[in-house]
């Protein structure tokens, strides 16, 4: 399957690094590589591997946890588009996603 990652996913990323880079630049850079790779690995060989997103009610939303992280994505015919990836630790009531 192709992972195709959003703008907002990546504006999240970004915010994500810069945010981890006030106290460890170094550490930032390595986060976001193993939180890139280790979606684009688990999703890739298994779609389907990741939780249904508990506040929505359709199994084509689903997410995988990276440390405090919620990457949110949707498998759409042969595809899976992450949409967001969240700070587990922010509300989230599912009318965020497109």
């Amino acid at each position: 399957m192709r992972i195709y990652w959003s703008e907002d996913s990546l504006h999240d990323l970004e915010s994500i690094r810069n945010y981890i880079s006030i106290s460890n630049p170094l550490n930032a850079e390595r986060f976001i590589t193993e939180l890139f790779d280790t979606a684009e690995l688990m999703l890739g060989n298994f779609p389907t591997s990741g939780r249904k997103i508990p506040e929505i009610n359709d199994e084509r939303f689903r997410e995988i946890i990276h440390g405090y992280y919620r990457i949110m994505y949707k498998i759409q015919n042969e595809e899976i588009r992450i949409l967001t990836v969240r700070n587990s630790n922010r509300s989230f009531s599912g009318e965020e996603l497109p």
